[in-house]
């Protein structure tokens, strides 16, 4: 009896699905077609993402022009270790990509994280991680100011995070990092500025002992990825809060001089 009552459950969700997606059909979250499933974008809309793969660099992900030999850093890791221990990026910033994030960040249509979740969630899978981690991994977002979170109402990293969190199974902890000092955006500003505009800016939220995350692995998570210097303060903090590992994942990576091909929306 009991199997027939779940059999029927699992019809009646089939078919409840069949006809919201009849009368609702799901539509890119670029161009508003007809897509076979939620939370996707068209091929056409996709062809014009330019997806981050090797060569790249071991450390960053910053595309490289010509193929490399596995584990090759770019320059500007070789001279400066990162304070993270990797960083990955789905795509290159930029056209379709940007779109997408803008979409999320001021436009708040929460379609756009579905696709972006999907991607981040690919690249964390392919690059061999989650083989390494265990029970005290966390994904934790770069978070907002208090006063920003106020006049924004949400979080688009938090966004990020919860979804990549409940896709891979691991902790998800929006509260676990904060951010104490109102910056000025980071947008405009050139590299020194970026990393002088957010020295100091975070902390680990003393509600956490010591001991809750010492040795701890931690997926940090945030929309793009331009010079680094958030996500470098932020690892900086956690590092010195006993936090084992810090990879950093976002959506789309800043690329000087990288073209992209002419939207047709």
């Amino acid at each position: 009896m009991r199997n027939l009552i779940q059999t029927f459950q699992t019809i009646s969700k089939d078919f409840l699905v069949m006809v919201v997606d009849y009368l609702l059909p799901p539509r890119c979250g670029l161009c508003s077609q007809k897509v076979m499933t939620a939370g996707n974008i068209c091929g056409a809309c996709f062809q014009q993402l330019s997806m981050i793969s090797k060569p790249c660099c071991y450390s960053c992900s910053l595309p490289f022009d010509v193929p490399t030999p596995e584990r090759s850093s770019c320059g500007q890791c070789l001279q400066t270790q990162p304070e993270y221990d990797r960083a990955f990026s789905a795509v290159v910033y930029g056209g379709a990509a940007k779109r997408l994030v803008l979409q999320l960040k001021h436009g708040q249509q929460y379609a756009a994280s579905s696709v972006m979740i999907k991607q981040m969630v690919s690249v964390v899978l392919s690059s061999g991680l989650c083989l390494q981690c265990h029970e005290t991994t966390f994904v934790v977002p770069v978070p907002l100011h208090w006063s920003r979170l106020a006049k924004r109402k949400f979080n688009q990293s938090a966004l990020l995070a919860q979804g990549i969190a409940k896709a891979l199974k691991y902790h998800y902890r929006p509260a676990l990092l904060q951010r104490k000092k109102a910056t000025q955006s980071q947008g405009g500003l050139g590299k020194e500025d970026r990393n002088k505009n957010v020295r100091g800016a975070f902390t680990v939220n003393k509600n956490w002992s010591f001991d809750s995350v010492a040795n701890a692995r931690v997926f940090l998570i945030d929309d793009v990825y331009t010079t680094g210097a958030t996500v470098q303060e932020c690892a900086r903090e956690l590092k010195k809060y006993g936090v084992k590992k810090v990879y950093v994942v976002t959506y789309a990576r800043v690329v000087k001089g990288w073209m992209f091909s002419e939207l047709s929306f």
